[in-house]
């Protein structure tokens, strides 16, 4: 599936909010024996699509920044920003019917891998961009086994376990016009220096 989008950046002349995405499906189903089943899902689903089509807008009288170059309500970001993002979901699962009781066993697992890309300013500057990635990983089994019969009472037992792991990296990164920004910033608030006559500010 794609879209072309709904929001133009006017500072790059592209769509911010176009999307590519694709999936699919696959269960296979088992039976070795009139006892025993084994029911197997997958799924898979991929999108990646511009993101974050943020205006830049305001006056001073709300709080916000006025726009010096009068283009207040536009998307002006420098960067394009993006989102991709890749999910699998498997699960298993068996059952044994007993005389007495049935068994059955539940085994899933997640894997979820996704990039968030973010020009953070969101103005004509190259000031700073944010790249977060996130991996997750999830593994669940739960274990059954219930009475069969038309007794009065009917008994149920089981375990449940699951484990999550999350890995996620989100550094911002500050850019020609932010460095500059930061110097002007820091030695405005730093006294003077200067040895022999000449002027020694800070420098990032």
């Amino acid at each position: 599936e794609t879209a072309e989008g709904f929001f133009t950046n006017n500072e790059t002349g592209k769509k911010v909010d176009d999307l590519q995405s694709a999936g699919g499906r696959l269960r296979a189903l088992y039976l070795p024996t009139s006892r025993l089943k084994f029911d197997l899902n997958i799924n898979y689903d991929f999108n990646n699509e511009g993101a974050y089509p943020y205006y830049y807008e305001g006056t001073v009288s709300d709080g916000l920044y006025a726009d010096p170059f009068g283009k207040m309500g536009n998307i002006i970001a420098n960067r394009e920003s993006s989102y991709k993002r890749s999910v699998i979901n498997v699960g298993l699962n068996t059952q044994y019917e007993a005389d007495r009781y049935t068994l059955t066993n539940m085994t899933g697992f997640q894997g979820l891998r996704d990039r968030m890309f973010m020009d953070q300013d969101f103005i004509h500057f190259d000031i700073y961009t944010l790249e977060q990635k996130q991996k997750l990983r999830t593994f669940s089994d739960e274990l059954t086994v219930k009475s069969k019969g038309n007794d009065r009472w009917n008994w149920v037992s089981g375990i449940n376990l699951m484990y999550q792991n999350l890995n996620t990296k989100g550094p911002v990164t500050f850019m020609s016009d932010g460095v500059s920004f930061l110097e002007s910033s820091i030695n405005s608030h730093l006294p003077e220096i200067s040895v022999m006559g000449m002027a020694m500010p800070m420098g990032v």
